[in-house]
């Protein structure tokens, strides 16, 4: 808990130790999802990145490790990681699991118009 609060405030440097610490007491695909979110905040994509596909493998059913990957995947600036055609893999993914979650259904929208224009 103390690390969500940490990272809602945006104090990224206290909330990283934070989420470490509370994986010693127990692994939840959910958590992982979240740290994978604070690192890309923090602008560490590859470490991100690692935390969203553990959640995934954690819990495949888990729509946020997907769509987490698929916002880290589309806004990279690392070419190992950026990948819009990814993104949108990974967004239909999520939209799979949560079809009637509307920020999902916005992203998509979103991914789908950018990766037809990336491709003219």
């Amino acid at each position: 808990m103390r690390a969500l609060c940490l990272a809602k405030l945006g104090r990224y440097d206290e909330a990283i130790p934070a989420y470490e610490a509370a994986f010693e007491v127990g692994d939840h695909p959910h958590t992982r999802a979240d740290f994978g979110d604070l690192l890309d905040k923090a602008g560490r994509d590859r470490e991100s990145l690692e935390q969203y596909q553990r959640a995934q493998e954690g819990d495949p059913h888990l729509a946020v490790g997907w769509c987490g990957e698929a916002v880290l995947r589309w806004n990279s600036s690392d070419p190992e990681i950026a990948s819009k055609e990814r993104a949108v893999e990974l967004m239909r993914r999520a939209l799979e699991l949560e079809p009637e979650n509307p920020e999902y259904l916005e992203l998509m929208r979103t991914y789908e118009a950018g990766a037809v224009a990336s491709e003219r």
